[in-house]
């Protein structure tokens, strides 16, 4: 409440009203130390109620976007994220940059670090977000940007979740015609598929 943390209301899967970054920019002028908690704000009729799973994470960026912060450093218990998951591949390399779009196709299939949910608050405030980790600070984490500052790594990860696909169509003059979208969507939703 006090940070300004105003959120739907929608128990487990609460969002930002965007008009509390308004409150929560003036955080930035304190001289103080600021703890603020995650996972929650408040509604606009005062009471508490929670982010979906991983809500630290979408705090922290919410707070990072808020204060226009130079960077947003989420702290957890890996090297960053990883080019393939270490449980079906030994010792993959841990990613140095992403992008931020790069992140949300990852996180949507699979990839489970940060929540994709926390990338949209740092996203439109163009903060940069590095992954580290708590136990070994040392290591330079992942660095999740706008846009590549090299193209040393063409492939970037390999993500795999069950019940997960990813369709890709192309079609001549696709954009031209009227519908396209709906009907294949509408396919989608007859075989009773979320989207």
């Amino acid at each position: 409440r006090e940070a300004g943390i105003v959120v739907t209301s929608e128990p487990g899967k609460a969002r930002i009203i965007p008009s509390s970054y308004d409150k929560i920019e003036g955080l930035a002028d304190s001289n103080q130390v600021l703890v603020i908690p995650g996972f929650f704000g408040v509604t606009k009729e005062n009471q508490i109620c929670t982010f979906s799973r991983g809500g630290s994470d979408i705090t922290g960026s919410i707070i990072a976007a808020g204060v226009k912060a130079d960077l947003y450093e989420n702290f957890t218990d890996v090297d960053g994220i990883f080019a393939a998951h270490p449980g079906i591949i030994h010792q993959p390399h841990s990613i140095p940059e992403l992008t931020y779009r790069e992140m949300r196709e990852l996180a949507y299939a699979g990839f489970s670090v940060l929540h994709d949910e926390a990338l949209l608050p740092a996203y439109r405030g163009k903060i940069p977000l590095v992954i580290k980790n708590t136990n070994n600070p040392d290591h330079p984490g992942t660095r999740i940007v706008l846009e590549h500052s090299s193209d040393k790594f063409p492939v970037v990860g390999i993500a795999g979740d069950s019940g997960f696909v990813s369709i890709n169509m192309s079609k001549y003059l696709m954009n031209r015609e009227v519908g396209f979208g709906r009907k294949v969507l509408q396919i989608l939703e007859d075989l009773n598929i979320g989207w």
